[in-house]
């Protein structure tokens, strides 16, 4: 059984929100200057791999639209 993970990553900076995966950014600008871990999540990299075998866009845009929501309800 393969219990290898992978790091999946939001991150705040002045721009907006980047999302990245161990270490590196795949969506969203670059957070110049620093940004905040807002979202920090060890996953399965078979799970991993099963999500990135959908549309991959469509795995990212899950992982903001839930990140965009926890931030309005704590905004509120």
């Amino acid at each position: 059984m393969n219990k290898e993970k992978i790091t999946v990553e939001v991150v705040k900076g002045v721009e907006g929100v980047s999302v990245y995966f161990n270490g590196h950014r795949v969506c969203g600008s670059k957070p110049w200057g620093g940004g905040k871990v807002i979202l920090s999540q060890l996953v399965d990299k078979s799970n991993f791999e099963q999500a990135i075998g959908m549309k991959k866009l469509d795995f990212v845009g899950k992982i903001l639209n839930v990140e965009k929501a926890r931030l309005k309800k704590k905004i509120m």
